[in-house]
């Protein structure tokens, strides 16, 4: 039963209903009468949720309501199959589908339908589910008289267990049909006439075990495949900023790397340097917990090495090391283990050799002289490693550096400086022990201060790059918002119809998620294989055009944290379209010509 208390609704200062007042039953074939713009329209509008601005109320509990629109009202990008199962979408039910209407052109697009195709295609969205209440706004007026006569037939025979309300202009074509005659006129009912009474039948059960699955997506991909090229202009402008802010974080990332390890090729590796506090040089402790200990040659000069008592070569091409910091990176024998062993890069070698392989220097031992005051000495060493570096920190640190124990074994006394450097196998926590054990000396990682500074500028330019992106991509969102809000001023017709068959806020909001997943996910992929395409060329074209290491990367984690936050962005930028498609009036834009 539906009870209609006192419904009152204007457009301006004109009444269209007028103190409504009436019981429908809950079966039976009821027919409102009555010229055009005497409210018939707008009633049955109300009865069906469709318009909330009146007073009064409309009461009925646990009732599935469906109306046929006199404007057939379909879906143009849905099949007509999907459009008669509209009430799926938002119910995720299934019922038997009765094609008796339109199955002589269920497989012709809904834009190519003649007007009484069209009727009848909507006559059948509305019986599809087998609803309490049939709202009929002059259903056969596009109808010939045989289709009308078995329309009026089929939904005579759904008023034995639903009730039909049946909306007409034409008393005679219904009365034979009807059960009760509602006419009005200027808004008011002025005549209601029972003039018989329809049997009572059990309500058949034609819902069927099998749901839809995710309906909403399905819907949200019917309705770009509707608009490709509104969704590609979409995608084409998300994707441009996408690759700009991939462009910048994987370039600058890359470029960050490649610095950082050609810092590390010239900043010996697992050192710590030390200074005295006091400016005086002092005779210097021996730090036992450093597998290596040099110290500045302020007292002391390489004068060179020479091999069997020969003359020695002189300081400038001795770039030799005794530390480990290339264990893993040797391209001829091992990393020195003593103090005796030295290990030398590539170029050293290939200046000691004199022509001769330069693994013939290896285990052959060598003559390392050293300068103080008037004396020289030399220290005999055992070449056990040749590593490839060419021009590396050996040729700065062991130019200015001498080892400790070989200082103080060639001229017998502990050696003065004021700065020295520390080489360590193990933990890098040797600097916090060092700090506790020797308070009269500093120390610090060698390098630590140029990577720092490094690291400060490179975030500094980082910074400036990502905010150029950020500008990007929110200019490209803003004009996201600008076509989502025109897409949803063009299918505001569809979701109003959509809001007679059950669409709800819920289901808006979840359409919109999907169209930003949709979205963003193809324009992500897009600008992701650009991307790697132009990283393809520039890792080939770099080598070609400098000598400088660089090789750029794909960063998966930044990636990872710039697809979160783009689509976040995405996301918001369509709210304005939801709020949109949230305020639409479905009665008013469905009454638009």
């Amino acid at each position: 039963m539906i009870q209609l208390n006192s419904i009152n609704k204007r457009y301006l200062h004109e009444h269209v209903l007028d103190n409504i007042t009436c019981t429908l039953p809950d079966t039976g074939f009821v027919s409102l009468i009555g010229p055009s713009g005497c409210g018939k329209s707008t009633l049955l509008h109300i009865i069906a949720g469709l318009d909330h601005d009146y007073s009064g109320e409309v009461i009925y509990k646990d009732k599935k309501i469906s109306i046929i629109f006199q404007d057939f009202h379909l879906i143009p990008w849905l099949s007509i199959t999907n459009n008669i199962r509209l009430y799926d979408y938002f119910h995720k039910s299934s019922y038997s589908l009765d094609n008796t209407l339109t199955q002589q052109f269920k497989k012709t697009p809904v834009s190519a339908l003649s007007l009484g195709q069209r009727q009848r295609t909507a006559i059948e969205r509305a019986l599809y589910y087998d609803p309490n209440i049939i709202l009929c706004d002059e259903p056969t007026a596009s109808l010939d008289p045989d289709n009308a006569e078995i329309v009026l037939k089929k939904l005579k025979e759904r008023s034995h267990s639903s009730l039909v309300l049946f909306v007409s202009h034409d008393e005679a074509s219904v009365k034979q049909y009807s059960d009760r005659i509602i006419e009005m006129k200027d808004g008011y009912i002025i005549k209601d006439t029972v003039i018989q009474r329809t049997e009572i039948y059990p309500k058949e059960n034609h819902s069927n075990n099998k749901r839809y699955h995710f309906p909403i997506l399905k819907l949200t991909i019917q309705s770009f495949l509707s608009s490709r090229k509104r969704f590609f202009q979409m995608s084409f402008a998300l994707s441009i900023a996408l690759l700009c802010l991939m462009m910048t974080f994987t370039f600058t990332f890359s470029f960050r790397d490649t610095i950082f390890q050609y810092l590390s090729s010239l900043i010996p590796q697992k050192s710590i340097t030390y200074k005295l506090h006091n400016d005086d040089p002092l005779p210097l402790t021996h730090f036992n917990e450093a597998s290596y200990h040099y110290l500045n040659l302020d007292d002391y000069s390489l004068m060179g090495i020479s091999h069997n008592n020969q003359r020695y070569q002189k300081n400038e091409v001795l770039f030799i090391s005794d530390d480990t910091s290339y264990e893993t990176h040797y391209i001829y024998g091992r990393a020195p283990q003593n103090n005796d062993e030295i290990a030398v890069p590539l170029s050293t070698a290939r200046k000691l050799s004199q022509n001769k392989k330069v693994d013939s220097l290896l285990n052959t031992s060598w003559t390392i002289y050293y300068k103080y005051q008037l004396k020289i000495k030399g220290i005999e060493v055992k070449i056990v490693g040749i590593s490839p570096q060419t021009y590396n920190y050996d040729a700065f640190y062991m130019y200015e550096y001498a080892n400790y124990h070989w200082i103080e074994s060639i001229f017998n006394q502990t050696p003065t400086a004021r700065y020295g450097m520390l080489k360590y196998k193990e933990d890098k926590s040797i600097i916090d022990s060092l700090k506790k054990n020797y308070p009269e000396y500093e120390f610090k990682t060698m390098g630590e201060s140029t990577k720092k500074t490094f690291n400060d500028n490179m975030n500094r330019i980082q910074t400036i790059l990502v905010v150029f992106s950020i500008l990007t991509i929110l200019s490209s969102i803003f004009m996201i918002m600008e076509i989502m809000i025109l897409h949803a001023m063009h299918l505001k017709k569809d979701h109003a119809i959509m809001k007679a068959y059950g669409e709800k806020k819920k289901h808006i909001f979840k359409m919109s998620f999907y169209q930003c997943l949709i979205l963003h996910s193809y324009s992500y992929l897009t600008a992701s294989l650009i991307l790697l395409g132009i990283m393809k060329v520039m890792n080939q074209i770099i080598p070609q055009i400098t000598d400088f290491p660089m090789h750029i990367t794909f960063q998966p984690f930044i990636m990872l944290l710039l697809w979160i936050g783009s689509f976040l962005l995405v996301c918001i930028s369509t709210l304005f379209s939801v709020l949109y498609i949230i305020k639409l009036n479905p009665s008013r834009i469905l009454k638009m010509r």
